[in-house]
């Protein structure tokens, strides 16, 4: 099964009927699509499910969801995450 270059997304702080995104990898942020799946756990239900379907598993939704905020992190190995994730409480810790 090919891994897909898109998930789906809960926008939180969105009404239903506009709360679920697609994130398309290399991509800044999110599209919102017209798709209601209701708001809270059932909108998350939904959009495991259709992303399961594009062969997304959580563990690469999460990591597209935080790429496309702030940048795309070619090496998803899980020592490349853990090193992405030390260096920003790195950077969290010296800006306090």
């Amino acid at each position: 099964m090919t891994i897909s270059n898109k998930c789906f997304t809960v926008v939180f702080g969105k009404p239903a009927g506009k709360n679920i995104g697609i994130i398309t990898e290399y991509k800044g942020g999110y599209k919102l699509t017209d798709y209601d799946f209701g708001v809270g756990v059932a909108a998350e239900n939904m959009v495991r499910e259709l992303n399961d379907k594009l062969g997304v598993s959580a563990t690469l939704q999460n990591d597209m969801e935080i790429n496309s905020m702030f940048f795309w992190y070619e090496d998803r190995s899980e020592n490349a995450m853990n090193e992405l994730y030390a260096a920003f409480e790195t950077l969290e810790s010296s800006e306090a």
